[in-house]
């Protein structure tokens, strides 16, 4: 299954790099369409209860958010590392994923200073290592997923 929207580097990474990439434009997509159901559902009811599932999508959705958590699960990454471990990321978007995942609390931002250096460290908070078990799950069933679709369009 040959995407168009993936660079060179993207399909040769890893599977498991490639099953993040996938399954955090799904995310993104899910997200997306929950905004406009949710917003549809509001403006319909009074009262609107808040989806645990729809939180982490929230917080999960961003195309290279579950990439920047698979890198920061291997190892704690100073910006411009992570930055070369994710090379069709953009400084610009990377700055504002790590934003993001920093203000839900996923990853944290460490900033130590010697006496000539000022040095940012990212890891994941302990809240973000709790979603190793989350990834993994998602991994595997981004691996079934895309060997289905391969089956179905090698059959086709």
């Amino acid at each position: 299954m040959d995407n168009f929207f993936l660079s060179s580097e993207v399909k040769h990474t890893s599977n498991k790099v490639y099953t993040a990439f996938i399954l955090s434009i799904f995310l993104d997509t899910w997200y997306n369409i929950c905004i406009m159901k949710n917003e549809y559902i509001s403006s319909a009811t009074t009262h609107f209860e808040v989806c645990p599932l729809d939180t982490t999508i929230k917080i999960l959705s961003g195309r290279w958010k579950s990439i920047i958590i698979c890198r920061l699960m291997q190892e704690n990454l100073h910006f411009n590392e992570l930055s070369r471990r994710i090379p069709d990321c953009t400084r610009r978007m990377l700055a504002l994923q790590l934003k993001e995942l920093i203000e839900a609390g996923i990853v944290y931002k460490n900033k130590t200073s010697e006496l000539t250096t000022f040095n940012i460290e990212y890891s994941l908070t302990d809240i973000g290592n709790s979603l190793l078990p989350v990834i993994s799950e998602m991994n595997e069933w981004g691996s079934k997923y895309l060997l289905a679709n391969e089956e179905l369009t090698e059959s086709e």
